[in-house]
Parts: structure tokens; sequence; C-alpha cells
């Protein structure tokens, strides 16, 4: 199991309860947003876990920002910026040129 699945089977979800607040669309379209569990948001428990990162392109909430740099202060060996080899976040590592 991926470890981000790992992170959301133990928020014990209850569909019942899942709600999506959109807050923008990407340039594919695609809605960003926020999910919840009834109170808790599910983005934000993915931060706080190490296994998301914040993009500040449509985030700008300074709760997940505060949330991000405490996960980073406290990493550990499964967290990704605790891994030397990823050199920037996602939404910039895509920019990079593929080495074949």
């Amino acid at each position: 199991m991926p470890q981000c699945l790992s992170v959301i089977a133990n928020l014990e979800i209850t569909p019942a309860t899942l709600s999506l607040v959109a807050k923008d669309r990407d340039r594919y379209g695609r809605i960003v947003g926020e999910v919840f569990d009834g109170p808790t948001s599910i983005n934000l428990a993915m931060v706080e876990a190490g296994k998301a990162a914040v993009y500040p392109d449509y985030c700008k909430n300074p709760r997940y920002y505060a949330t991000e740099r405490s996960a980073r202060a406290g990493h550990q060996s499964h967290q990704p910026w605790s891994d030397r080899t990823l050199i920037s976040p996602p939404w910039k590592q895509r920019r990079i040129p593929a080495q074949v």
C-alpha cells in the first residue's frame, strides 16, 4: 500500500461524512479543493504526516504552511523532505527534463 494511502486508512474516514470544498481549478480544468471527513481536513492531515507538500499557487491558508514547517522540523525517515535525493517539490520536479 502506498504510504499516503496508509495515512488515509489510519484516519478511519466515514464515506457518508466526506465533503469537498472547491477552491479553484487548475490549468486542465480539474477541481483544486479541500477534502473533509466531517470537521477533519484530509488535506491538512496529509501535510502533517509528511505525505503532501503545500502548493503555493493554490494554497493561501497560513495554517498549511505552519503545519508543513512543523512537520519538516520534526521530520522522520518516512517523510518526503527527509530524503536528500528530493531536491525540489513535485510541481518543480516535473519541469526538470527527464534523463535517459
